[in-house]
């Protein structure tokens, strides 16, 4: 069966208005983060070795927004777990990962949706006037899930839309991850994660029984773990993490 299952990173605050509306919101493309991206520029055919002012297809880009998530792996080391997944993207380890299926996402026909491809080099976008939108249409593959082979340990499946601006998931979540650093305040007085006063007072009353909460425990003393509420060890922790192939 296909893999279904994929993860959403951001910081408590926003999930806070994630799970009010149990929405993810689009967001510009303007923020991508691989500098490479051909959604970011645009070559003319008769300037080959340069940018071309193509203003008209620029605005037209710019008009998308996208809802980025990361597949779930065999090796859960290798989506939800990865500590760069979590400095990039959840608030630094003191966020929250959603695990989505998104088998039970009802998508608009409005909506570009798949993996993104990661390259040695993303070849340039030619534009030669033709109409935009069929344009955009034709090669919405390399403008919206293309990026280079830098960022492949993201492992990303993109949404993409002109007109949408929410991504209904109220039916979709099956579990919140947190980390060991979660809830820990700067005097380091309080314990983090499933010990802290935010989860138990904030967070774990608000989450009904059927969405599971794990604790991800990157630097723990008997190395990495995944820990439900009760601390039974969900992931194994004799990993060696020199010799992980991130790649994969």
């Amino acid at each position: 069966m296909k893999n279904t299952y994929m993860y959403h990173y951001t910081s408590f605050d926003i999930f806070l208005k994630i799970w009010a509306d149990k929405t993810l919101k689009f967001s510009s493309l303007s923020g991508l983060n691989d500098i490479n991206e051909v959604s970011k520029f645009y070559f003319g055919k008769h300037n080959p070795r340069g940018f071309t002012d193509t203003e008209a297809l620029s605005e037209e880009v710019k008009s998308y927004k996208q809802i980025s998530l990361m597949e779930e792996t065999k090796n859960m080391y290798y989506s939800c777990l990865l500590p760069v997944m979590w400095g990039h993207y959840g608030d630094k380890g003191r966020g929250i990962c959603i695990r989505i299926d998104i088998s039970k996402i009802k998508f608009s026909n409005k909506v570009f949706r798949g993996k993104v491809r990661y390259v040695k080099e993303i070849k340039p976008v030619t534009y030669d006037n033709s109409d935009i939108i069929n344009f955009i249409i034709k090669h919405k593959k390399i403008l919206f899930f293309t990026k280079t082979k830098d960022w492949s340990y993201e492992k990303e499946y993109r949404i993409v839309s002109k007109d949408e601006e929410f991504l209904d998931i109220s039916n979709a979540i099956s579990e919140i991850i947190i980390t060991s650093l979660f809830g820990m305040t700067n005097n380091y007085k309080d314990n983090g994660g499933i010990r802290s006063t935010l989860f138990n007072q904030v967070l774990k009353p608000m989450l009904p029984d059927n969405v599971k909460i794990l604790e991800f425990c990157p630097n723990g003393l008997n190395g990495i773990s995944l820990v439900d509420e009760k601390n039974n060890q969900i992931y194994p922790h004799n990993i060696n993490i020199n010799n992980i192939d991130f790649s994969k």
